[in-house]
């Protein structure tokens, strides 16, 4: 459950946050580069808040980190903000996008 987990939010952020140089083909709802293209897409690092702590994730690699050490079943909502609403709410650090989640009351 939990790579699944760490995996849809992957997914997520790379559908939500992610910007292509280069053109890309939709299929079943996901992008996907065509085969022929060389150019790697280039991700955006979106900002990661738990429980209103915006968490110091310097990379994809410990954004994703950080998402693996949550247990699925503590989650009671997750937040994605993109653009105007990502911004003014956070301001700068908002501007690739926020993934805020909210972990159930023990």
């Amino acid at each position: 459950m939990k790579n699944s987990l760490l995996f849809a939010f992957s997914l997520t952020a790379f559908i939500a946050f992610g910007q292509s140089e280069t053109p890309t083909v939709t299929s079943k709802g996901v992008k996907v580069i065509p085969a022929e293209v060389e150019t790697p897409m280039l991700i955006k690092k979106p900002l990661l808040v738990i429980d209103n702590v915006v968490q110091d994730t310097k990379s994809v690699e410990e954004f994703d980190k950080k998402i693996n050490t949550i247990e699925p079943n503590s989650i009671e909502r997750i937040d994605i903000l993109k653009s105007e609403q990502a911004t003014v709410k956070y301001g700068d650090k908002g501007a690739n996008g926020v993934v805020e989640i909210i972990l159930k009351k023990q």
